[in-house]
């Protein structure tokens, strides 16, 4: 922690976010495309039936708990607001909070997160903690923010692109982190056209804490000297396997029950994935006994889901609504997946079939092979060290997805490879916890010795 305590100079106090141009001027860009922005969030509504992209809380924003909000305000020290998008950065989150309350004690700390489901799971575990909505990157909804809840300091959980809360929280007086972030280079003619918007945003950081030198080496010509910049690793790898509650636990052995191998496909995102997890699987089932399991990224999708399995001839049972002698069981309840993956002898983990991907590493971390889809996305780096550890599988259809999945019903030595150098892999990538906890926690010291006030 010492060399953070170093590197951390003295926020400097600086005008109101109303007088800054950089935001007047991309916030009068907004209204001026907002009918645009508008289709374009009511056409991704309807395509992914996502309730994020037109979720009117994200605009009225206020602490969800006040009374919790309240009591983070009032504990000694400074304020920490950590910000997250969905249920991946909600468990980064949960795991920061407690090995920085061990370190410091009980201190305040609020949440912000985007998604909805991820917003009611968070209250549904951790009623006491003070938590809101991530507002649309508008600047009335982000100062309502800001005001309501009176954020010390500023945490950012890899996804940052949103302008008016990161520059606003700096041009406030807030110092502001970046954690397990990402930084892509992209074309050159892209680069060239967003390099003033870039050098905004990542220069509004007081720290940054990168996953790997690629993604610094990305950042750099961007930065500027004075901030605090460090490669921490992945905190995806120092996540424990967290146990399900023990009712949860009994209940969801219960519902998958005794029988043949189980195929896991977990965070699906679009119904052209699930059609090519399901030709996968029959290709397999034809020559070895098994059974499927389906997790939408978003669980108010399995309606698709049971529709696609029913053209296939398929007998599902749901999560919610359990039944017996199922081909295919859809998991539709958010915080089971990451649990149910002990049960599968392999997994395909989707969003690389036409997104950014999701967190390939939970189903390694359980000694079973994992399958994803073409696009690297957002998780290039692990999957291509999975790959080179023999445990990742990059595939480009349903054929190449069976064979990986047969591979792990059929042929045991491949099995127990995997599972020895997935435990390897795991084990080799673990430290980002420290040394991020390391600068938050010179951060919330530098603070406390300012008075425990940002501005």
């Amino acid at each position: 922690m010492e060399a953070y305590l170093e590197e951390s100079a003295k926020a400097p106090k600086r005008p109101g976010p109303w007088s800054d141009p950089f935001l007047l001027g991309i916030n009068l860009a907004g209204v001026l495309i907002s009918p645009f922005l508008v289709v374009h969030k009511l056409r991704r509504f309807a395509a992914y039936r996502n309730v994020d992209e037109v979720n009117p809380e994200r605009w009225a924003i206020k602490p969800l708990n006040p009374a919790a909000t309240e009591m983070a305000l009032k504990r000694p020290g400074p304020h920490v607001m950590i910000v997250g998008a969905s249920f991946g950065e909600l468990l980064l989150m949960e795991r920061v909070t407690e090995e920085l309350e061990g370190r410091l004690g009980p201190i305040g700390i609020s949440w912000v997160l985007r998604d909805r489901e991820t917003v009611r799971q968070a209250m549904r575990f951790h009623p006491e903690r003070s938590v809101a909505y991530w507002p649309f990157d508008s600047l009335f909804p982000v100062l309502r923010l800001l005001r309501s809840m009176r954020p010390d300091l500023m945490v950012m959980t890899e996804r940052y692109r949103a302008a008016n809360l990161v520059v606003g929280a700096s041009r406030m007086g807030i110092p502001t982190v970046l954690i397990n972030g990402r930084w892509r280079r992209r074309p050159p003619f892209v680069e060239a056209f967003q390099r003033g918007f870039a050098k905004k945003l990542l220069g509004s950081f007081r720290t940054l804490l990168f996953q790997s030198q690629v993604h610094l080496d990305s950042a750099k010509p961007l930065l500027h000297c004075d901030q605090v910049v460090r490669i921490t690793g992945d905190l995806k790898y120092d996540l424990r396997q967290k146990d399900l509650a023990p009712n949860a636990a009994r209940s969801l052995e219960a519902w998958l029950g005794e029988g043949a191998p189980i195929l896991m496909a977990g965070s699906t995102d679009v119904p052209a994935e699930e059609e090519m997890v399901v030709a996968a699987f029959l290709k397999v089932r034809r020559e070895a006994k098994c059974r499927l399991l389906i997790a939408p990224r978003r669980p108010n999708r399995s309606d698709e889901v049971l529709r696609l399995l029913e053209r296939h001839g398929l007998k599902a049972s749901l999560r919610s609504a359990p039944s017996s002698d199922a081909d295919v069981f859809v998991l539709d309840t958010m915080g089971e997946l990451a649990g149910a993956y002990r049960y599968g002898v392999a997994a395909y983990v989707g969003g690389s079939f036409s997104g950014m991907g999701h967190n390939v590493i939970e189903p390694v971390a359980y000694g079973i092979p994992v399958a994803y889809g073409m696009r690297r996305g957002h998780f290039e780096t692990m999957q291509k060290l999975c790959e080179r550890h023999g445990v990742g599988f990059r595939v480009a259809d349903a054929a190449a997805l069976a064979d990986v999945w047969r591979r792990a019903i059929l042929d045991r030595e491949f099995v127990e490879g995997v599972r020895a150098k997935g435990e390897l892999l795991v084990e080799t990538q673990r430290g980002a916890m420290r040394t991020t906890v390391d600068a938050l926690e010179a951060e919330v010291v530098n603070l406390r010795k300012r008075g425990g006030r940002a501005a």
